[in-house]
């Protein structure tokens, strides 16, 4: 998390809102749990250096394409900060949604879990809201990491530089929050409040077609296809049931896919040989130019079986490749931009 001119279906994350007060950083008392929804103030409202350079990145990268400068909003601000906050202490999930707020990209009862979430946390911020996220497995995010990565990222870069499902949509706000291995940047524009199309936008995401990223699965896992609100679903199971494949998106533009993938591990906490082919094939076909993906795949399920708690994150094209362990013997790969 594929890709639509339904902004509200396919985000990259961006929140933030500084709640008035008389006070430097140091006075902002932490926020826990699930405090950080509620609190009139938490550390990390305010803006640190970090975040002010993510920001001025973005301004530097908008003029250089002929935008115009958005102002640094403080309600978005703390709306990013509190976000990182839920993600990491209630949620804890690579997820556009919130604890007390789940957003389902098939589910549009859902979209205002993201879009609404000035008001719903009473930021201050009266428009609509669009996210852009980024988290890195390998230390602290910082402002370049994740502004590389969004450019890399035809979805992330269309919320940068309002193009495609965006255009129409100028931002005179953004918010940014930066805390551990996330970014977060929101943009808006007050007052906004769009109606939503279901319409592919053709080359966002993954970029690849649904052939080419089932090429040489069909005799290991059977697919069948169904119409998710109006977005094509592809799901399969291998012959031992131990793999479980499920795309999103459209045939010629995969761009707009979500893959999940869902391993049963075998004796000794290790994939089946049949396993690990399929999980190979696949993400061979999505990233072609992604070396040692075998040896990547099988440190990481030996180190998830160690440490139930770890997750194992590695981009290519700036989309995120996640295994972790979803459960007693079992583990789940996402592939999301």
């Amino acid at each position: 998390m594929m890709f639509c001119t339904n902004p509200m279906r396919f985000f990259a994350t961006v929140f933030v809102s500084l709640i008035a007060f008389a006070g430097s950083v140091a006075a902002q008392a932490p926020c826990s749990g699930k405090d950080a929804l509620t609190a009139k103030s938490c550390a990390g409202d305010t803006n640190s250096p970090d975040e002010q350079a993510l920001f001025d990145l973005v301004v530097k990268y908008r003029a250089a394409n002929g935008l115009p400068a958005v102002r640094l909003s403080p309600s978005l601000s703390m709306v990013a900060n509190r976000h990182i906050i839920d993600l990491v202490q209630n949620v804890k999930s690579f997820t556009h949604g919130w604890s007390n707020c789940p957003y389902d990209i098939n589910d549009e009862k859902t979209w205002p879990c993201v879009s609404d979430s000035p008001k719903r946390l009473n930021s201050g911020y009266t428009g609509q809201a669009f996210e852009t996220l980024f988290r890195t497995a390998t230390g602290k995010a910082t402002p370049a990491q994740a502004m590389e990565a969004w450019k890399k990222s035809k979805l992330h870069n269309s919320i940068i530089l309002n193009l495609d499902a965006f255009r129409d949509m100028p931002w005179d706000e953004a918010g940014v929050a930066i805390d551990g291995g996330y970014a977060v940047l929101w943009f808006g524009s007050p007052g906004h409040k769009s109606g939503f199309s279901a319409n592919p936008v053709q080359g966002s995401g993954i970029g690849v077609s649904y052939d080419q990223t089932i090429a040489g699965l069909s005799k290991m896992v059977s697919i069948q296809q169904t119409s998710v609100s109006g977005v094509k679903q592809w799901l399969g199971f291998s012959a031992d049931k131990k793999v479980k494949l499920e795309l999103r998106g459209s045939p010629s533009a995969m761009s707009q896919a979500t893959v999940n993938i869902s391993i049963k591990p075998g004796s000794g906490n290790k994939l089946s040989a049949d396993s690990q082919k399929i999980i190979v094939t696949l993400l061979g076909n999505l990233f072609p130019e992604w070396p040692n993906i075998d040896t990547w795949l099988t440190t990481s399920v030996t180190a998830i079986s160690d440490d139930s708690s770890i997750w194992r994150t590695r981009t290519v094209r700036g989309i995120k490749v996640d295994l972790r362990s979803d459960g007693v013997d079992s583990l789940k790969l996402l592939v999301k931009p």
